[in-house]
């Protein structure tokens, strides 16, 4: 369950993503890190999810433009690992 559960996790952020609700994606990726940490994520899977995270609030500021490949790239990581 904790792999489908982060996947939605990648799901609904693209989601918020492209629905204009940044605080709302922002706030479930800073959400969700503990959570992964508390599963016993590996250390791969926790860097990961900190450059998803680094790259959604980029973006959130106008600092940084989220492609679609990065919801692809982190949903293909998760299935990988």
């Amino acid at each position: 369950m904790r792999f489908e559960q982060t996947l939605v996790a990648v799901g609904l952020v693209e989601v918020y993503y492209r629905e204009g609700r940044l605080d709302a994606a922002v706030g479930l990726v800073e959400e969700f890190l503990p959570i992964l940490t508390s599963w016993g994520m590996h250390v791969e899977g926790l860097g990961m999810w900190m450059l998803f995270r680094d790259a959604v609030f980029r973006h959130a500021t106008g600092r940084f433009a989220l492609g679609e490949g990065a919801f692809r790239g982190m949903t293909l990581s998760f299935h990988r690992s």
